[in-house]
């Protein structure tokens, strides 16, 4: 089991239910300081290029190369959640992308980079699991 003590984590049960939003409000009132850290996770079913929503898809699931990969969001200048974090008063902002059955494996690697101590806002439905 993973400790997540410093952690608020944000989840639902689906997709465009707000999330993001909340998180940032959150950020908006506590991350003056620049010493709360955003996390995203997006936990990927399947990489064998169905997108899990239906249609085209976006292509996060099918350019995974490997099971996880941790990225820092650097760009305020985007309309993307991991963007809007920044924007929103979180230090530092890291979008995990991990295949399901992995998410241990990510999440550990995640708070290897993140350090024991940090204080986090993280949006997941699945983290909780």
């Amino acid at each position: 089991m993973i400790k997540l003590n410093g952690m608020l984590m944000i989840g639902s049960a689906g997709a465009n239910l707000g999330k993001t939003e909340l998180a940032c409000a959150i950020l908006r009132k506590f991350g003056r300081n620049g010493n709360i850290i955003g996390i995203k996770v997006t936990t990927i079913k399947d990489t064998n290029g169905q997108c899990p929503r239906g249609g085209e898809g976006c292509g996060v699931c099918s350019s995974l190369d490997g099971v996880f990969c941790i990225t820092e969001e650097t760009n305020r200048g985007s309309e993307k959640d991991t963007s809007r974090l920044l924007i929103c008063g979180a230090g530092r902002v890291f979008w995990l992308r991990v295949v399901r059955e992995h998410l241990v494996e990510g999440v550990t690697a995640l708070l290897d980079v993140i350090g024991p101590d940090a204080v986090c806002v993280c949006e997941s439905n699945s983290l909780r699991e």
